[in-house]
């Protein structure tokens, strides 16, 4: 099996700076001036959660599959350059050989 860009986020289009729009604008303009190929280029699978109980459910899904973990951000958000700021929350997972713990690293 082959190994797939995965890509999440759209920073500059035609030349013209997008960090100071949206999320949910840049996400927007990513997926209309890229194409997906599967295998090769593939968009981060988004998912919008409303409440705790979607986020705990979404990292159950994550740590069941093994997966690396979620990053959270707000859909009206800019885009920080080389920071975080409060908009955004990374969940990470560490397993080890005995059991399962994890991590929140908050910005």
């Amino acid at each position: 099996m082959g190994t797939a860009v995965k890509i999440f986020d759209l920073l500059y289009l035609n030349g013209q700076p997008l960090i100071h729009k949206s999320t949910k604008f840049r996400k927007r303009n990513l997926k209309s001036c890229i194409k997906e190929i599967h295998g090769r280029i593939e968009f981060v699978v988004d998912f919008e959660a409303r409440t705790a109980k979607d986020v705990r459910k979404k990292m159950e899904d994550i740590m069941a599959s093994r997966g690396e973990g979620l990053v959270m951000k707000h859909p009206d958000a800019g885009y920080v350059l080389n920071g975080r700021n409060k908009d955004w929350i990374k969940v990470c997972v560490v397993f080890t050989l005995w059991r399962r713990t994890q991590y929140i690293v908050a910005g």
